[in-house]
């Protein structure tokens, strides 16, 4: 493990003065797609397709390989509440959208 550098102490240290900075409501289609092509990790992945970019969807406490929950949601667009993690969206709750 290695130490934090000025640049990652600065980024925490000014995460602390924001109340929950990464927490998002987020909407848009649910998508099986392949994430981390070209390394050891590449795996197809539920991802959600928002405005703000491409997320791969977990659920706190879901199995993080395969969520029967998320992967039931795919082809369908959703609203949802959660928090961003760089590419990871853990949805803490969402809706199905018409």
């Amino acid at each position: 493990m290695r130490g934090l550098d000025r640049k990652d102490f600065m980024a925490a240290k000014s995460n602390k003065k924001r109340k929950k900075p990464d927490e998002a409501e987020l909407r848009g289609p649910v998508v099986l797609q392949k994430v981390s092509e070209g390394s050891k990790s590449e795996h197809e992945a539920v991802c959600l397709l928002a405005e703000e970019g491409t997320f791969v969807l977990r659920r706190v406490g879901g199995n993080p390989f395969q969520d029967l929950t998320l992967l039931s949601l795919v082809g369908k667009k959703i609203s949802s509440h959660g928090r961003i993690n760089g590419q990871y969206f853990f949805i803490t709750d969402y809706k199905e959208e018409k």
